[in-house]
């Protein structure tokens, strides 16, 4: 009797290591980088003339916390347009006019991101806010066709312009976890703007999605 309660108790000292290691959760990675995809647009604010541009993305960030952590991103996007025929200002009605307007987005998001549902859960809802900067660098290229009735050639003028707008950010966003180093992303920012709006966009608000995978690490 007395061997069988030494045998009872050696293998419940024996087991309780293992149960404990079980349920120890694995420690969060401190650090993340990813590449993705940036959408800006105003649609949702716009009633006509809305714009949209998508372009590459990429994020890197820290945890602070199970529940918290800071990201900066940078994402670049091309928006082309062409108008023909294009009247300009003191041309003559005669002569055909092409306008091509190409501007390259840089868009520059830092955000905090709060985590509703932290790990071990395989899926998390998230909150994000913080500031977007945004430098749209646009060229215009005027091309103009004189009738051939003028004798006179054909010419060009190019046009550029450099804007920067700031604008407060906040939305939701959603992250599944699907394996020890890597998550995928996807968030909804509505962002407003400070002072006055880039060329292609509404002064009232755009909305920016951004999805993408995450390598976790640290």
């Amino acid at each position: 009797m007395r061997f069988s309660t030494l045998l009872t108790a050696g293998l419940l000292a024996a087991a309780c290591p293992l149960v404990s290691t079980a349920q120890t959760t694995a420690p969060l990675s401190r650090f993340y980088a990813g590449v993705g995809a940036s959408l800006l647009t105003d649609s949702p604010f716009m009633d006509s003339g809305s714009s949209t541009i998508l372009g590459p993305a990429l994020t890197a960030g820290v945890r602070l916390s199970p529940r918290w952590a800071v990201q900066a991103g940078a994402a670049l996007a091309w928006r082309n347009q062409t108008e023909s025929p294009y009247s300009a200002p003191g041309v003559p009605a005669s002569v055909a006019g092409t306008l091509d307007t190409h501007t390259a987005t840089l868009i520059v998001p830092v955000l905090g991101r709060f985590t509703f549902a932290p790990s071990p859960k395989r899926f998390h809802i998230e909150a994000l806010g913080g500031l977007t900067v945004l430098r749209a660098a646009t060229t215009y290229t005027y091309t103009a066709v004189p009738p051939a009735s003028t004798g006179q050639p054909s010419y060009q003028q190019i046009r550029r312009s450099n804007q920067v707008s700031g604008n407060v950010s906040l939305g939701p966003g959603v992250r599944y976890t699907a394996g020890p180093h890597v998550e995928f992303t996807g968030h909804a920012l509505v962002n407003a703007v400070i002072g006055y709006s880039l060329a292609h966009f509404t002064d009232r608000a755009f909305l920016n999605v951004l999805v993408g995978a995450h390598y976790t690490f640290g």
